[in-house]
């Protein structure tokens, strides 16, 4: 099981990501550092889920988007979060 954490930071004319936290298997952790391009909420988002399955796909595991449970701070509603 794989469990990213994506937390944005508001700037002045959109959103960063501050920080994705990926977890795997419940034991161990990858960090990814901020993005500092500023973006939409939903740019900023897709993005930050670009990278994380980029690292996923490095090493070689098998999930896909669906299989991850994205925890988003601050999050929207469903509808607003689009997927890759």
């Amino acid at each position: 099981m794989v469990t990213a954490k994506i937390t944005l930071k508001r700037a002045r004319d959109g959103w960063r990501v501050k920080d994705t936290v990926i977890t795997y298997d419940e034991r161990e952790c990858e960090r990814l550092g901020p993005m500092d391009q500023v973006m939409d909420y939903e740019d900023a988002i897709k993005e930050a889920k670009r990278w994380v399955m980029l690292r996923i796909k490095s090493k070689n595991r098998g999930e896909t988007e669906d299989d991850i449970i994205w925890d988003i701070e601050p999050s929207l509603p469903a509808q607003h979060i689009s997927k890759l």
